[in-house]
């Protein structure tokens, strides 16, 4: 199953998702089955090569873990959504995407909301690398980090008598791109939002209103 050859160009993330449902007849725990195989594949020649970005089989693939001999259909809850980066092909030409079943005889395979996603991100966290929007703010901030910082040891939120109100620490270094405050609890006024990393910190003014 080939889907039309897309380009990826001017974004900043891509990635590639589906729904996808699965059953099989034999018990998983059987040694050397030949197993129903999903995989896909991405071609940049218009499909006279490929190259596999995932596969799966047996109960790395299946939705239900109760094996059936009948036609296998499957219910709401018997469905999983699958997603690929494909950020590494940006900027990098025609892509076209493919499906390839590979049956071991087993049960029925489903595929729905097959969709390409594409995501770009706000110019200014692009420019700064570190944002804290919406500013002013009423409810809840959020404090955005591109790309995802490393070395990044805890976010803090202090008033302007120094005392910290709160605290996200970050014990692997590894932060993720956006973190969030809840300001409702605090009353109106000004607040220091602090990003501590292992050679550095920065810091961002915020007003509650």
């Amino acid at each position: 199953l080939r889907l039309p050859e897309v380009n990826l160009i001017n974004v900043d993330s891509a990635f590639f998702s589906f729904q996808v449902a699965a059953a099989v007849a034999s018990e998983t725990s059987l040694v050397g089955n030949n197993w129903d195989t999903l995989e896909v594949l991405i071609s940049k020649d218009c499909g006279l090569t490929y190259t596999s970005l995932y596969k799966k089989w047996d109960s790395t693939l299946i939705t239900t873990y109760t094996n059936t001999l009948i036609s296998f259909v499957p219910a709401s809850s018997e469905w999983r959504k699958d997603s690929i980066d494909l950020t590494p092909y940006i900027n990098q030409g025609k892509i076209m995407l493919a499906f390839r079943n590979t049956t071991g005889n087993e049960n029925n395979i489903y595929l729905d909301d097959i969709s390409i996603r594409t995501i770009n991100i706000n110019p200014n966290l692009k420019a700064a690398g570190f944002l804290v929007t919406p500013n002013p703010v009423k409810n809840s901030v959020a404090v955005q980090f591109y790309p995802n910082p490393s070395n990044l040891k805890s976010i803090q939120l202090y008033n302007l008598f120094g005392q910290k109100l709160a605290e996200t620490n970050i014990s692997s270094g590894a932060g993720l791109p956006l973190y969030t405050f809840n300001m409702s609890r605090y009353p109106a006024g000004a607040y220091i939002v602090r990003a501590v990393f292992t050679d550095k910190v920065i810091v961002k003014k915020i007003i509650k209103e």
